[in-house]
């Protein structure tokens, strides 16, 4: 019997250019077939309006002053809702001024109404939007029952208040 003549341990070469080919073939596949749920897709963010760089280098950018003379930052009445470890809806505020203290009953909704009415539909604010600061534990349904308060009231031209947006506090 001959003896089999040992070899030396050989190296074993990966082509890398197949690995990259495939890991960038499997990243473009989740990216082109990820479909976000409706949660994640949404983000609300704070921007500012949209200006050219080029008018930023010529003039000094004047805030819009859409009605009267004031800056949109104080034609937004910001409401801040609270809530209790549950996510029930326990208190609203605007400002320094407490409107609800406790829990949020047909009552307090109608005391709600009534000052959302006479903040919004007199002729000495100016407010055009509302800002609703949301706690993060507040559950959705009590939100959008502020939210559908806030739609019905009329602005001092008559017009419908449309525009409600909504933020989570930050602590």
């Amino acid at each position: 019997m001959r003896k089999r003549k040992q070899r030396g341990p050989g190296t074993v070469e990966l082509n890398m250019a197949a690995m990259l080919d495939m890991a960038f073939q499997l990243l473009a596949f989740f990216i082109l077939t990820f479909r976000p749920s409706p949660v994640e897709g949404h983000l609300q963010l704070q921007m500012p309006p949209p200006t050219p760089v080029t008018q930023m280098e010529t003039e000094k950018i004047k805030p819009s002053t859409d009605s009267g003379g004031i800056p949109p930052d104080l034609q937004t009445l910001n409401i801040y809702l609270e809530s209790d470890a549950a996510g029930q809806l326990v208190g609203v505020k605007t400002g320094l001024r407490t409107i609800i203290q406790g829990p949020f009953t047909p009552a307090a909704a109608d005391v709600l109404g009534e000052q959302l009415k006479s903040l919004l539909s007199s002729g000495t604010t100016s407010f055009d939007k509302v800002q609703l600061h949301v706690d993060s534990q507040l559950r959705y349904e009590e939100l959008m029952k502020i939210v559908d308060l806030c739609t019905i009231q009329t602005l001092p031209d008559g017009t419908q208040l449309s525009k409600v947006s909504f933020v989570e506090k930050t602590k």
